[in-house]
């Protein structure tokens, strides 16, 4: 990157839906909720697997936007 992300207050980080790294700007960030998960992560990785991954780009966006 040509810039450092912390000195603009945004965080890089992997978008699960898009399959693709997105800038978050957390100036004014809420936390609107949190899927808890086991210690290896496998619960969140099953969850994944079987509900997101295989939903259209169409199901994900109305699903993003929920």
């Amino acid at each position: 990157m040509k810039y450092n992300p912390a000195a603009k207050n945004i965080v890089m980080a992997w978008d699960l839906f898009k399959q693709d790294y997105r800038a978050i700007s957390v100036d004014n960030c809420e936390l609107i909720s949190q899927m808890p998960v086991s210690g290896d992560g496998s619960d969140f990785w099953q969850y994944f697997t079987e509900t997101i991954y295989p939903m259209t780009p169409g199901e994900k966006e109305a699903f993003f936007n929920a």
